[in-house]
């Protein structure tokens, strides 16, 4: 008798025998074996099978990339995103830093996104937008199914 069944990623499951949880839980010693020792041994019927579909088969994701999933590792880049534009402060005696919009087309098969500039306030300050550029093109994004995703990501200065 299986008492449950343990999801492993990769898709692969475990079942876990009461007799191996009994003897954990040393319920053996309380005399439990008698009242379930026949259901303790293999059984014949087979562990059910989950009907829920693996997250990742091959290293793909089974789902399409969501706006919002690739809004939010965009954002765990946020740290690279602020040197950039520390190193643009300490560079450019500027009093205000540019504001960007930058498009990202992400592609299904998990290789780098391509980045374009939809929107900035200052075009003069290309090494700020290449060092923002070259951030955004080496966020890594998962392979995944569906369409590719094109994403508008707004960059505004720190004040």
């Amino acid at each position: 008798m299986v008492l449950r069944t343990r999801r492993k990623q990769g898709g692969r499951t475990r079942h876990v025998h009461l007799l191996r949880v009994l003897s954990r839980l040393s319920l053996l010693s309380l005399g439990h074996v008698a009242v379930l020792g026949s259901c303790a041994c293999a059984s014949s019927t087979p562990a059910p099978q989950s009907t829920e579909k693996p997250l990742y088969i091959g290293g793909i994701r089974q789902r399409p990339l969501t706006v919002d999933e690739a809004a939010s590792m965009v954002g765990s880049r946020s740290t690279e995103l602020s040197r950039c534009y520390g190193r643009e402060r300490v560079n450019l005696d500027a009093s205000r830093l540019s504001d960007y919009v930058f498009q990202l087309q992400i592609p299904t098969d998990g290789t780098k996104p391509a980045v374009t500039v939809q929107k900035a306030t200052d075009p003069k300050q290309k090494m700020l937008e290449s060092c923002l550029m070259t951030v955004l093109a080496s966020t890594r994004f998962p392979a995944h199914v569906g369409k590719p995703l094109t994403i508008n990501v707004p960059i505004e200065a720190p004040q």
